[in-house]
C-alpha cells in the first residue's frame, strides 16, 4: 500500500510542478516508474497484495480499465476548466460558468439508460466501440468551438456527446467486467476497476489544468490570476490572459484529442478480440 501511495502522490506533484520546475517534475516522474516498477514485483510475489496483477492484466479486464480510464481523462481533462473559460474568455456570469459542466453529466446519464436498452440486444464490446468512435468528433467539435469562439450551443452540445461516450464505454465496461469475473472475485475486480477510474478522473483534471497554466504562463508570464479564479476569489483577468486562458483550453483539447483516439485503439482490440472469443466458444 505505501509503494501504491508513493506512486500516486509523486506522480501527481510532477503533473502540478511542471509548469513550474520542469527538472523536478522529472526526477518525480521518474521516481514513480522505479517506485511503480517494485510495487509490480511486490504485487506478483506477496499472498494478497492490494492490487492483483491478474486484476488488471487479465484478458478482457486490461482493455475494459484502459478504455474507460482512457474515457474519463479525454472528458474531464477540459470540461472541469470549462466554467475559467465561460467566466474569463466568454465573459459570462459565475452562475452561468457553473452551469456550464451540466450537459457532459446529462450526457453520460443519458448514455447510461440507454445502455441498459442497447445491451438487450448488442455485446458489451459493441456499445464500448460506439462510445469510443463517437468520442472522437465530439472532442474535435469541442475544440473546434473553443478555438473559434463558436456558438454556445455547439460547445454544449459537442460536451453532451463526449458525456455520452464516456457513458457508454464506463456503463458497458463495468457490464462486461461483471460478467467476465467470478462471483468469488467479482468484489476485488470492482475494486480495482474503481480505484483506476478514480486515478483517471485525478489525473485527467490535473493534466487538462497543467496544459492550461502552461500556455498561459507561455504567453503571459504569470499565471497566479488564474489561480486565483480557480480558487474562487473574486478577480478580473486582463484581456491577454482571458485569452491565453482560451488558447490553454484549446490545447487541452488537443490533449483530450489524442487520448480519444488511443480510446478507439483499445475499443477496436477489445472488440476483435472478443468476438474471436466467441467465434472460439461456438
Amino acid at each position: 500500500m505505501t509503494l501504491l501511495s508513493i506512486c500516486i502522490i509523486a506522480s501527481l506533484i510532477a503533473v502540478s510542478e511542471f509548469t513550474e520546475s520542469p527538472f523536478l517534475a522529472g526526477i518525480l516522474f521518474l521516481s514513480t516508474g522505479l517506485f511503480a516498477s517494485l510495487y509490480w514485483r511486490h504485487s506478483g510475489s506477496t499472498i494478497n497484495p492490494v492490487l492483483l496483477q491478474r486484476h488488471l492484466m487479465k484478458f478482457p479486464l486490461n482493455r475494459i480499465h484502459i478504455a474507460s480510464a482512457l474515457a474519463l481523462i479525454t472528458g474531464l481533462a477540459t470540461d472541469n476548466y470549462l466554467p475559467l473559460y465561460m467566466q474569463t474568455t466568454r465573459e459570462r456570469s459565475e452562475a452561468f460558468a457553473s452551469f456550464s459542466v451540466v450537459f457532459l453529466t446529462v450526457g453520460w446519464t443519458v448514455a447510461a439508460f440507454a445502455t441498459s436498452k442497447f445491451l438487450k440486444r448488442r455485446k458489451e464490446e459493441d456499445v464500448i466501440l460506439l462510445g469510443s468512435i463517437l468520442m472522437i468528433p465530439s472532442v474535435l467539435l469541442a475544440g473546434i468551438s473553443v478555438s473559434f469562439t463558436l456558438g454556445l450551443i455547439i460547445l454544449f452540445g459537442a460536451y453532451f456527446l463526449i458525456g455520452a461516450s464516456i457513458g457508454f464505454i464506463s456503463t458497458s465496461g463495468l457490464t462486461l467486467l461483471q460478467s467476465s469475473s467470478t462471483p468469488e472475485e467479482m468484489g476485488r475486480t470492482n475494486s480495482a476497476h474503481q480505484f483506476l477510474r478514480t486515478l483517471a478522473i485525478t489525473y485527467g483534471v490535473a493534466i487538462g489544468g497543467a496544459i492550461l497554466l502552461a500556455v498561459v504562463k507561455a504567453r503571459t508570464g504569470d499565471v497566479e490570476s488564474v489561480r486565483k479564479v480557480l480558487s474562487g476569489d473574486s478577480f478580473t483577468v486582463g484581456a491577454e490572459t482571458t485569452e491565453a486562458i482560451g488558447n490553454g483550453l484549446a490545447w487541452a483539447h488537443v490533449f483530450s484529442g489524442g487520448t480519444a483516439c488511443l480510446c478507439l485503439l483499445i475499443a477496436i482490440s477489445l472488440y476483435r478480440k472478443q468476438k474471436s472469443v466467441s467465434r472460439v466458444s461456438i
